[in-house]
């Protein structure tokens, strides 16, 4: 009997750790929601059209084979970065994400070199780490205004940003080692 009391114990203690850990999730997610300068249906609408173009470029065999395609959404705007070795899948690529409805912009940064390896992609997670850590650390931004992408040493920023605020980021990261360039689609709003 003592047993089973223990256990029953136990049990509950493992579950109850777990919707804290849920509770935990949401009120963070619903904390980024709402300081994002995004209404809560343009984030939706993101987060689809990322989907519906990710999806889109999947179903060409020659695209999934030979390359390395990200997509990032912000504001209705499409960065595609990553690599291809053919000209031609780069701007079938484009031409595949063109033919989706919602999307206002597309920057096609994919670039005409082999796929980066698996190193390459830990190294430009570490450069998209640090330039986190320093936006973080000297207060300049809002991380949640912000979605920035490396690849290949190359860093892209989309975000909605004051002029003030657009020249302190770039000046910040331009400080980083080993960034090759920095390519910032910027919506400037007025104070």
């Amino acid at each position: 009997m003592k047993i089973l009391k223990i256990i029953t114990i136990l049990v509950f203690t493992v579950i109850l750790q777990g919707c804290i850990a849920i509770l935990a999730g949401s009120t963070a997610v619903a904390t980024k929601i709402a300081q994002d300068p995004r209404t809560l249906g343009t984030q939706i609408d993101d987060n689809l059209l990322k989907l519906r173009v990710t999806n889109e470029l999947v179903k060409d065999q020659q695209i999934r084979k030979y390359t390395h395609i990200i997509v990032t959404a912000y504001q209705n705007k499409i960065l595609l970065t990553g690599q291809s070795p053919k000209i031609e899948l780069i701007k079938r690529a484009k031409l595949i994400t063109s033919n989706i409805s919602g999307i206002r912009e597309i920057y096609n940064e994919i670039r005409n070199v082999k796929k980066v390896d698996f190193v390459t992609k830990i190294f430009d997670t570490w450069i998209t780490t640090k330039i986190y850590v320093k936006l973080l650390t000297n207060n300049i931004i809002k991380l949640c205004k912000l979605k920035i992408i490396t690849e290949n040493n190359e860093v892209f920023v989309m975000g909605i940003v004051t002029q003030q605020e657009a020249e302190s980021i770039v000046n910040l990261i331009s400080h980083i080692r080993s960034i090759d360039s920095i390519n910032t689609i910027f919506s400037i709003k007025n104070i």
